[in-house]
Order: C-alpha cells, then sequence, then structure tokens
C-alpha cells in the first residue's frame, strides 16, 4: 500500500513547512480560529483600559443596547426603561 504525499506547495502558502506536508501530519495541525484572534485581540485591548474607561465602556453598551430595544420594539426611552425594569422585578419574583 503506498503512502499518500500531498502535492508540494512552497511552505509559504499555507504555513506548513514540506516536511509535515509529506509526512501527511499537516491534516492534523489544530486549525486558527478567526473569532478566537478577535476574542483575544478585545480582551487585550480591555486589560489595557483603566477602571474608569472600563465603566464608562460598559455604560455607553448598556445605553447602545437600550437604543436597539427601542427601536426593535417601536418604544421611546422612559417605556422601554418601565419594561425593563418590570421583567427585571418579574424574574425575581417567587413562583408558587
Amino acid at each position: 500500500m503506498g503512502r499518500w504525499v500531498l502535492p508540494s506547495r512552497s511552505s509559504t502558502d499555507s504555513g506548513v513547512d514540506d516536511a509535515v506536508r509529506k509526512s501527511g501530519r499537516a491534516y492534523n495541525l489544530p486549525m486558527r480560529s478567526v473569532a478566537d484572534d478577535l476574542r483575544r485581540e478585545q480582551r487585550a485591548r480591555e486589560l489595557r483600559m483603566t477602571p474608569a474607561e472600563r465603566v464608562a465602556l460598559a455604560l455607553r453598551l448598556g445605553e447602545e443596547e437600550l437604543r436597539m430595544f427601542c427601536s426593535a420594539r417601536g418604544l421611546d426611552r422612559a417605556e422601554a426603561l418601565r419594561q425593563l425594569r418590570d421583567r427585571r422585578q418579574a424574574a425575581r419574583r417567587r413562583r408558587a
């Protein structure tokens, strides 16, 4: 039974060197995840922020979410806040 060998390409094509490619182990290398890279970058950015900057970011994101909630449901800000408050209270009630 013959060995299956991948076609030879330059190592710069895929980041896998020829020795690994010829051994057939190229298929066993872990794939890089773009989402994982983005999460790591975002986490690094957040760690460089001061506590005040992180609080400001959290408040800005909260306001953004509130605007989207208002837009999706056709509510004004006061009504959206009331509905969210009511939902939060309903979730805290003990059920029989």
